[in-house]
């Protein structure tokens, strides 16, 4: 009987592909203390729903990308973003009208009126 090998990551990709399968393999990464482990379950995730949704393109997570998206640094700077004030779109705008209707009439009472010189062109050659 003739069987044919499939790489265990060609396999593991094809696996991840389903989002039920995906859960599972992250739960039992994150189980795992060890950092090195989370992000390689993360890019083997990663890569498996890019390569299951043509949707996506060819957006691929750089180590850079990868490394900062799990970075302790990161996510606490989040959560401390998410628990600052916030303002509505519409308050945003405003704010914004207002600034550049200020910067407007700034600039506008600011520019120096400059006279141009007056040129004198006659000689007194006689």
């Amino acid at each position: 009987m003739n069987e044919v090998a499939i790489p265990y990551e060609v396999g593991l990709l094809e696996d991840l592909a389903d989002p039920e399968e995906a859960k599972a393999y992250l739960e039992a990464a994150l189980e795992d203390s060890d950092q090195a482990i989370v992000q390689l379950a993360l890019r083997h995730v990663i890569e498996a729903q890019e390569a299951g949704d043509d949707a996506i393109g060819d957006a691929v997570m750089d180590e850079e990308q990868l490394q900062s998206s799990t970075s302790d640094q990161l996510w606490r700077l989040i959560f401390e973003r998410r628990q600052q004030p916030t303002i509505s779109l519409a308050e945003l705008e405003r704010r914004l009208e207002a600034r550049d209707a200020t910067r407007q009439t700034v600039t506008s009472t600011m520019t120096p009126a400059i006279a141009e010189p007056k040129a004198d062109y006659t000689t007194n050659d006689e």
